[in-house]
């Protein structure tokens, strides 16, 4: 039969703060409860991307209960996972990995901007005006009107009479506008004499040939709705206001603009918001753009969380008993620098001669990396190291970097070799020495970096550059794991490591040094990043693991020039290392974030921004370089490392020219580039 009317309301996941925690099922049962039959009228339900299928059961269980039906629109975890945060497009000044300057922004620009980051988040999780359009190809196959309204719409007998009394009074028009009052609370239904006052946007009604639609490039809380009010000339405050200067979603002309009549009323139930959130459209438009943010970090923890129980997360780097390697030369030259390293001494933090100037032997202590003392003062050459900074040499053992080194290095050699050659007492010597850092208390390190290349002038501030001698601390994890796997780990001796690097973290994120580092815009920032990601899965921290994988494509915005280069790095006296050096970061960070399910391989910002973006920049470029004419073979050799990291769906991958002659290359194993010793063994993209 022909239907006058049907209404789709569409219910989704509640996005606290701007609505209560379980206001998806509550004014649901709520609706079905209480609203009265409607003439002419056929009651219908969007299930609108519910991520919850206990909530969507209950929902379906409770609709079919009623005699209702319904249409589910399922969320997509695979689109969803390729949805980058992405602040690329606007000022680059408002991105938070960019330093702050200026005034701090009212909480209006800065839910704006945060509108525009989680913007492909938000249109794959929620998009609203996608399930609006569905609703309405779905109700004109049936009806002469559909009513695609938001799920907690609510007509009273009295507002449903008029507005079909204003449909059956202006035939020719396209669209319904039904003012909409918002409740405080579900009670007033029942004590209210008359109609509420309209305070909000309307909603829409559509004829069935109505021919626009909603622009289903906007997000929820982004003018939405308002812009197809706008467009059709629906009078009201919308009218003037303006997406974001940034926001290039393409606009809609109207195809119908004028054909609509205004009439009737819906009613708004309460939404169990604060009193706070109610107060102005302002304080709800940043609520629900909080709302929008909070549901996107709990389901990326969550996704994480399915991830690091599968194949990926923890498994990621970790050689398995009965793992081989295809290359016999490398594997037998492994074996051989695994026999010299069995016989070192362990060289903890309690070897070193300089005392830290907490007094505490096993605080990590080491010298700034290009601070000079000339006639008594200390003098800063940028890309000149000190003798005392350089790993391997006397000077260094002095202090703790290059005893810290050994530590990365020397468990690398053990394990790998261990595991390939299926020999016990290399495994049980990379224990020793990960129990020597970690685990035993009279030796293990403080996890903390206070007196990393601590500076004497200013002896009363922590270094944040110093948390780049720990960039390998991000190995620890994986390799733990292999010695669990393979029997020379016990369960205890994981967990005390686990605890150490918990710690560890907490450091990172109570200190300002550590929130220095993090931020920071060079290639300081981006390995701390690689650091906190791989420790928080380790230990189980999947939200801050879910945060910083996801903040990562930030960070690439903000470093990375629309034709690639890396301006912080290429401001430096080593430009063409800096830029290198940053990129092994980013390689190891993206195949890492990878392996818990989110590809930053993938990201491409507005402008271009990608990680093999900079990685052209740099092919294309590296002759120009001063260091490139010295040391040729160098460079080729590493950048060469890092492409084969690169996966073959990488974004702008093929932006990379691949050597005419492939020759088996050995990794190179040299501390000043980053490239974790021996890893080409551990790493699965390597080939």
């Amino acid at each position: 039969m022909d239907l006058k009317f049907v209404i789709y309301r569409i219910i989704g996941n509640s996005l606290p703060p701007r609505h209560g925690p379980d206001e998806t099922y509550d004014n649901l049962e709520f609706s079905l409860e209480n609203e009265p039959d409607l003439p002419s009228c056929d009651k219908r339900w969007v299930l609108n991307r519910l991520v919850d299928p206990a909530l969507e059961a209950k929902c379906i269980k409770l609709i079919r209960a009623k005699g209702q039906t319904y249409h589910s629109i399922a969320f997509d975890e695979t689109s969803y996972k390729n949805a980058f945060l992405d602040a690329s497009g606007m000022p680059k000044s408002m991105n938070p990995f960019v330093e702050e300057g200026g005034d701090k922004p009212d909480s209006y620009s800065l839910a704006r901007s945060k509108e525009w980051i989680f913007r492909h988040k938000s249109l794959t999780a929620i998009n609203l005006n996608a399930a609006r359009n569905s609703a309405i190809e779905l109700g004109r196959k049936d009806a002469l009107w559909t009513l695609p309204l938001d799920g907690w719409c609510y007509f009273t007998a009295e507002a449903w009479a008029a507005f079909t009394e204003c449909a059956a009074r202006n035939g020719d028009a396209f669209f319904g506008v039904l003012p909409l009052a918002r409740l405080k609370d579900n009670a007033q239904l029942k004590t209210m004499a008359h109609l509420l006052e309209p305070v909000d946007e309307p909603q829409i009604a559509f004829r069935r040939d109505a021919p626009d639609r909603f622009n289903e490039g906007l997000r929820y809380g982004n003018q939405n709705k308002s812009e197809l009010l706008a467009r059709l000339g629906v009078p009201g405050r919308w009218e003037k206001w303006e997406l974001a200067p940034w926001d290039t979603t393409p606009k809609l002309n109207a195809i119908a603009p004028g054909r609509f009549f205004v009439g009737g009323c819906v009613y708004r139930l309460a939404s169990h918001a604060s009193e706070t959130v109610e107060a102005s459209a302002v304080s709800r438009f940043v609520a629900r753009i909080d709302g929008v943010q909070r549901f996107a970090q709990q389901l990326d923890a969550a996704l994480v969380q399915d991830a690091s129980t599968g194949k990926g997360g923890q498994d990621y780097c970790v050689l398995q008993p009965g793992s081989a390697h295809a290359k016999s030369g490398q594997v037998q030259a492994l074996l051989n620098l695994a026999e010299a390293v069995a016989q070192m001494p362990i060289r903890t933090v309690l070897d070193k001669t300089e005392m830290p100037p907490s007094g505490r032997r096993n605080d990590y202590f080491s010298a700034p990396r290009y601070v000079h003392n000339v006639g008594g003062r200390n003098i800063r050459i940028d890309g000149r190291s000190a003798e005392a900074a350089v790993i391997g040499t006397r000077a260094s053992y002095r202090y703790d970097r290059s005893a810290l080194h050994e530590c990365f290095s020397h468990t690398a050699v053990l394990v790998a070799s261990g595991v390939l050659s299926k020999r016990a007492h290399f495994l049980n010597r990379a224990v020793d020495i990960l129990a020597a850092w970690f685990i035993d208390e009279n030796t293990a390190v403080t996890p903390d970096v206070r007196f990393a290349q601590w500076n004497s002038d200013v002896p009363d501030a922590a270094n944040f550059a110093g948390l780049i001698d720990f960039r390998d601390l991000w190995t620890v994890p994986y390799l733990s794991r292999t010695l669990l796997v393979n029997g020379a780990l016990t369960e205890p001796q994981l967990d005390a490591v686990k605890q150490w690097a918990r710690r560890f973290l907490g450091y990172l994120t109570r200190s300002d040094q550590g929130q220095r580092a993090i931020m920071a815009g060079n290639n300081i920032g981006t390995w701390t990043h690689l650091v906190v990601v791989s420790l928080s899965l380790f230990t189980g921290n999947l939200a801050t693991a879910a945060a910083q994988i996801n903040s990562a494509s930030l960070r690439l915005a903000a470093q990375c020039d629309v034709i690639g280069m890396q301006t912080a790095e290429l401001s430096r006296t080593r430009p063409l290392h800096y830029s290198l050096f940053n990129l092994t970061a980013w390689t190891l960070l993206a195949n890492l974030g990878r392996s818990a399910g989110f590809d930053l391989w993938s990201y491409r910002g507005i402008e271009g921004q990608s990680i093999c973006r900079m990685m052209q920049f740099i092919q294309t470029n590296m002759a120009h370089f001063q260091e490139y004419q010295d040391q040729p073979a160098k460079y080729v050799e590493w950048f060469e490392s890092l492409r084969l990291l690169v996966p073959l769906t990488a974004a702008d991958r093929a932006l990379l020219v691949q050597r005419e002659q492939e020759t088996e290359r050995t990794w190179p194993d040299d501390p000043d580039l980053g490239l974790p010793s021996q890893w080409r063994f551990f790493l699965p993209l390597y080939c």
